[in-house]
């Protein structure tokens, strides 16, 4: 299994963060994976379409709720704004060992940051 005993979670459901979900989702049912994928979106009509097709679940309590549970989190952030305050309200919660994966095009000194932030913070990497 690609993901085997590992669950996973997506923040952010716009263009391209719809499509990874829906993929996965769909990978997980196809292997019969028992894990769901946990999504969220600030709008809970953009996760509609990947909630249809079994496999996921919308995550109410937003990055936190998803950081608290998955093993990886994908992140699609709007802006470099966004993507600091997600990282900083996962790692409140964050699961031991969560891997943060950041799919957004945020300035370099934004990615700085979330590094010397993820210094102090051992629970969890950032890619």
């Amino acid at each position: 299994m690609l993901l085997g005993p590992m669950s996973d979670g997506l923040s952010r459901l716009g263009a391209m963060g719809s499509g990874i979900a829906l993929n996965l989702a769909k990978h997980l049912q196809a292997t019969n994976n028992p894990n769901a994928l946990l999504v969220w979106s600030r709008t809970k009509s953009k996760a509609s379409e990947v909630l249809s097709h079994g496999h996921s679940k919308f995550a109410e309590g937003g990055p936190a709720e998803i950081a608290s549970q998955a093993d990886i989190m994908f992140l699609m952030s709007f802006d470099d704004h966004s993507l600091v305050q997600i990282v900083t309200t996962a790692s409140k919660n964050a699961k031991e060992g969560l891997i943060l994966v950041g799919m957004a095009t945020v300035h370099p000194d934004v990615t700085d940051k979330i590094e010397r932030f993820k210094a102090n913070n051992l629970c969890m990497q950032y890619m």
